[in-house]
């Protein structure tokens, strides 16, 4: 979001504020997925047996146009 409204202003991010943008967003995401504990019970429900089955690129679809 940051690049696009950028954009809109006419300038444009260097790589060191690419650099620091990225950290700020993926040092948290990874912080919190392993301090997260494992589930105590494992569900019933099988996983699709495709990666490109109909709801998986609906849900990749979906999330784009959102």
């Amino acid at each position: 979001m940051t690049v696009v409204l950028m954009y809109q202003i006419g300038s444009n991010l260097s790589d060191f504020e690419f650099l620091w943008e990225d950290l700020a967003m993926a040092v948290p995401i990874c912080f919190v997925m392993g301090a997260t504990p494992p589930s105590d019970t494992l569900s019933k429900l099988l996983p699709e047996h495709s990666l490109l089955g109909i709801p998986t690129i609906v849900s990749v679809l979906g999330s784009t146009a959102i």
